[in-house]
């Protein structure tokens, strides 16, 4: 009988004792786990700054970037498909001939385009040379 009773406390002791080592590994997983998620957001963090920043240094007299042929296809397209038939998605396809009038479109916004950017190149480096 005595030694049923010490082999059933030595059983709950190492029981106890495995339950205890249980939790210890929970715990350092889970602080694992913390910082990795604080590394994370730290980064995701410094990620934002520096897009924010890059946003920053943009200059607002700087000529944008004309729209492509195929957005300015997509842009007619658009309007014909909704005043013929509202609520509807449709794609065509283009033959070359079609195709060629929105290459030229977008040829003759890209030459102003490039004529602009020069003009705003030449007229920032005025501006920096008086500066120094």
């Amino acid at each position: 009988m005595e030694e049923y009773k010490r082999t059933k406390e030595e059983e709950a002791l190492s029981q106890k004792k495995e339950e205890e080592e249980l939790l210890k590994l929970h715990k350092q997983e889970a602080l694992q786990l913390l910082k990795k998620k604080e590394k994370t957001d730290n980064l995701i963090k410094k990620e934002k700054a520096t897009k924010k920043k890059k946003n920053e240094n943009v200059d607002p007299n700087k000529p944008k970037k004309p729209a492509s042929s195929y957005s300015l296809l997509s842009k007619d397209e658009r309007k014909r498909l909704t005043e013929k038939c509202p609520g509807t998605n449709n794609s065509t396809e283009l033959g070359e001939e079609e195709k060629q009038v929105y290459n030229k479109k977008a040829a003759k916004l890209m030459e102003a385009y490039k004529k602009e950017v020069e003009a705003y190149n030449k007229k920032s480096a005025a501006t920096s040379s008086q500066i120094m």
